[in-house]
């Protein structure tokens, strides 16, 4: 039996073969074969380990957990997202491109607005976060889907500079 993948779950072996993708649960006859299981770095489960009995568990395990992201979030971006989809139509920058620095700019002045005290908006009555958290989903989307115009200035000095005066790292 040649071992594809050996998964260390509550001092069981779960294996599966990559012949036959058959699992074996419990005690392995051939476990002579298997080496302890080395943790690495950024080996681990956001919010969900794979069940030892279930295939799908070990499938869905190793996809994109959407729940990773807080529903906090979520929620305040898609009530912001919602503002701006009355304002200037759905989705629009999907049929006409945008520009980075727009976006970036209206970012900016929202995180200012928050530094300076305020929660909300004053044109939407939404929480700065939340338009901050649509700006940066929408220039994803945008990027993913090639509607974003990099209209950003040549790289500067801004990394290096944060860098050399980090005083964490002295």
């Amino acid at each position: 039996m040649k071992l594809g993948l050996a998964d260390w779950i509550a001092e069981e072996v779960l294996l599966i073969t990559e012949a036959e993708g058959k699992m074996y649960h419990g005690i392995c006859p051939e476990s002579h074969l298997i080496k302890e299981p080395k943790v690495e770095k950024g080996d681990f489960y956001l919010g969900h380990a794979p069940s030892p009995t279930n295939p799908k568990d070990l499938v869905g395990a190793k996809k994109v957990n959407l729940g990773a992201l807080p529903a906090a979030g979520r929620i305040l971006g898609a009530l912001a997202a919602a503002y701006g989809a009355r304002k200037y139509t759905p989705y629009n920058w999907r049929e006409k491109k945008v520009q980075y620095t727009i976006y970036l700019d209206a970012m900016e002045r929202h995180l200012l607005a928050l530094r300076d005290g305020e929660d909300r908006a004053e044109d939407s009555g939404i929480s700065h976060l939340g338009h901050i958290i649509a700006g940066a989903s929408i220039l994803a989307d945008a990027e993913a889907c090639g509607c974003l115009i990099d209209d950003r200035p040549r790289g500067g000095p801004a990394a290096r500079l944060l860098k050399e005066h980090d005083a964490s790292t002295k």
